[in-house]
């Protein structure tokens, strides 16, 4: 009977323990790979020249470097006031195919995808009252963008709108091709200085969250192993 009673005590010991030791493992992985590839990226984009309107007409084709334009302030805009944005959407919690699974059944994907992606380009004006074309690929990423979350009606799907307004500046990091015109890899809401300042203060966002989640770790951890010892 004691026995029995001790082991019912200690059942939380051992999840403690699972979590901390994962814990860890993230908060190592942070550290020790994740900072590295942010400080590495903030020297990259710190390096990179940052051009003028212009200078563009000196710039041979695959240029790499960052370029500030601004999005028309008449430019048209969806139902939300967006002038340039990005929808992705994932399946709801209280979506009958989640709600209604049973114990052990994995059930849909709740991870992110693209319900609607961004266009395929977009026209910007540089600061010389010129135009030029930005290509967007798919895998351009928004950075420093306005987030707009809600749910449908029947909340079978949660979503999510990133992007930018009519009128506001942005950075777009990317090459400069021929005929006037930018492939973007990552745009920024704000001037070129502005992104330098917001990749380099990731590396010390990157740096806090491996710090927060391995001392959370070890206190799970911790908590686990005194449980096991305790018998509680």
């Amino acid at each position: 009977m004691f026995l029995l009673r001790r082991r019912r005590r200690s059942g939380l010991s051992t999840p403690l323990m699972i979590f901390g030791a994962f814990g860890l493992v993230m908060a190592c992985l942070t550290l020790f790979v994740a900072v590295p590839a942010t400080f590495m990226r903030a020297r990259t984009v710190r390096a990179l020249p940052q051009f003028q309107a212009a200078e563009l007409a000196t710039l041979g084709a695959g240029e790499a470097g960052l370029f500030t334009a601004r999005i028309p302030a008449d430019a048209t805009t969806d139902e939300d006031g967006f002038a340039l944005a990005e929808l992705q959407r994932k399946i709801h919690d209280e979506n009958p195919e989640v709600a209604n699974l049973r114990e052990g059944e994995e059930g849909p994907s709740r991870d992110w995808v693209v319900a609607e992606p961004l266009p395929a380009e977009i026209i910007l004006e540089l600061d010389d009252g010129s135009q030029v074309t930005v290509l967007l690929p798919n895998n351009t990423s928004l950075q420093n963008a306005e987030v707009l979350e809600y749910d449908d009606a029947e909340k079978l799907y949660a979503y999510e709108k990133k992007g930018y307004r009519a009128g506001q500046t942005l950075t777009i990091e990317g090459t400069w091709e021929t005929n006037d015109t930018i492939t973007a890899s990552y745009l920024f809401n704000g001037s070129a200085s502005g992104y330098v300042e917001h990749t380099r203060n990731s590396i010390g966002g990157a740096f806090l969250a491996a710090i927060s989640c391995g001392m959370l770790a070890v206190l799970m951890a911790g908590a686990g192993v005194f449980l096991r010892l305790t018998g509680r």
